[in-house]
């Protein structure tokens, strides 16, 4: 998985420019589709929107099975059939 390191610098503006120093904000695994936006930031600039990539889910190994024989005859028994 790629590793994704988010910085912030602050700026000033104005008759002269200025950059202060880099600042780490994140740090994570996060998409970097080519088809899709990575992330977004929200409507009122504070927060960020971005798609992490998951590891699969761990399902645990098969380590039994439970066979039902003639589950029809019971379910006859328990529900009769209506005419």
């Amino acid at each position: 998985m790629h590793t994704t390191k988010m910085i912030a610098v602050d700026v000033t503006l104005g008759q002269s420019y200025s950059a202060g120093a880099p600042r780490m904000v994140f740090e994570g695994s996060y998409s970097r589709g080519i088809l899709h936006q990575q992330g977004d930031v929200t409507a009122d600039g504070q927060r960020f929107v971005m798609m992490q990539n998951m590891p699969p889910p761990v399902v645990p190994p098969l380590t039994h099975m439970i066979l039902v024989q003639n589950w029809g005859d019971e379910l006859r028994q328990r529900v009769p059939a209506r005419r």
